[in-house]
């Protein structure tokens, strides 16, 4: 893998999501409302339901294998935000299905 410094932000976060990372942000946020969300960072949707996702062991494991990463809850929040746009493209390119 590489360090934090070789990836844009999206980049090198989404090294990190996976169908389990994607599936914890649905169970927290309807993929309608991370769609309709009106700013590119998402920060119009509540910190604290960001927070409440978390991160699963495996995901943990992956990023203390990366040298130039760090693991705190601004690193969730960032992992499950990269996913969490991943998943309304997703949602566009199907017209309103997603998986």
């Amino acid at each position: 893998m590489k360090s934090k410094k070789a990836y844009a932000h999206h980049e090198f976060f989404s090294q990190f999501v996976n169908d389990n990372v994607k599936n914890k942000v649905l169970a927290e946020f309807k993929i309608e409302e991370l769609a309709a969300s009106t700013c590119e960072h998402l920060n119009d949707l509540s910190l604290g339901r960001w927070d409440r996702i978390g991160l699963t062991c495996d995901i943990v494991a992956k990023i203390k294998s990366v040298k130039d990463a760090s693991l705190s809850l601004s690193t969730a929040v960032c992992i499950n935000k990269c996913a969490a746009r991943m998943l309304v493209i997703e949602y566009k390119l199907n017209k309103g299905a997603i998986r």
